[in-house]
């Protein structure tokens, strides 16, 4: 998490499979899981999935109500200032 001088709780990252929902997991970095490579649903879930969404055009459609929306943020992590606000 250093290159984004962000800490790992306050990142997300989107996979298809079970070893991406593992490997986020032991990263300590939420994750959320779309179903276009072929893992079942059930599966994803089991690996530690926070979300499944049918593919990325799903993810983004409901982006706001995601579980990467569900997270307050008070920091933006690429200015260091309040968060939707750019220096």
């Amino acid at each position: 998490m250093e290159p984004a001088a962000t800490d790992a709780s306050d990142a997300g990252f989107v996979g298809d499979t079970i070893w991406d929902m593992k490997s986020a997991a032991r990263a300590g970095v939420r994750a959320v899981a779309v179903l276009c490579g072929g893992i079942p649903r059930t599966d994803l879930e089991a690996a530690g999935s926070a979300g499944v969404h049918d593919g990325p055009a799903d993810l983004l459609a409901g982006l706001d109500t995601s579980v990467f929306a569900q997270k307050e943020r008070t920091q933006c992590c690429c200015t260091g200032g309040p968060a939707g606000r750019a220096e």
